[in-house]
């Protein structure tokens, strides 16, 4: 393209239309990679106490049904102190109306119970240690298993 044709497209308005339109698109496709990417984490990692509805959804994701095993759950997830890395927020299948009484009432309950976890702050269930990669399990052996209830291993810090 000869240079007095590129000058001459360039002294047009349509042109720089284009270019307007193209930087806008680009804009709004970056913000939504990045609100979608950082939308995950927002709802998961928070400072302070774990509300509750994100504790029963946690917990009753995790463990087994049973009452020792939601037990269990919840007394890690209190010691845990933190709802980072915990794959139970991340199911997408809603709680019975009955099975959530059940575990809120459970969650609630082990602020006055005894820890039978005995200070486990990781768990991982049997199914974990079967099919996941080592290197995603590798922190289990610096840590001192306290508790094996349904079908979970339940670790804590030595």
């Amino acid at each position: 393209m000869p240079v007095k044709m590129l000058l001459e497209r360039l002294k047009r308005p349509k042109f720089w239309s284009e270019i307007d339109t193209m930087a806008a698109v680009l804009l709004v496709f970056i913000l939504v990679v990045v609100m979608t990417c950082f939308d995950g984490c927002s709802r998961i990692a928070h400072a302070g106490p774990i509300p509750d509805n994100l504790a029963v959804k946690a917990v009753y994701n995790e463990a087994l049904h049973d009452t020792r095993s939601l037990d269990a759950m919840c007394h890690a997830l209190r010691n845990r102190k933190s709802l980072v890395g915990v794959y139970g927020l991340r199911v997408k299948r809603p709680i019975p109306p009955k099975e959530y009484a059940k575990t809120l009432k459970t969650w609630q309950r082990s602020l006055s119970t005894p820890d039978v976890t005995k200070g486990a702050t990781h768990w991982l269930s049997d199914y974990d240690l079967k099919h996941c990669r080592p290197a995603m399990m590798a922190w289990r052996f610096k840590m001192v298993e306290t508790l094996y209830c349904g079908k979970t291993h339940f670790y804590r810090e030595v």
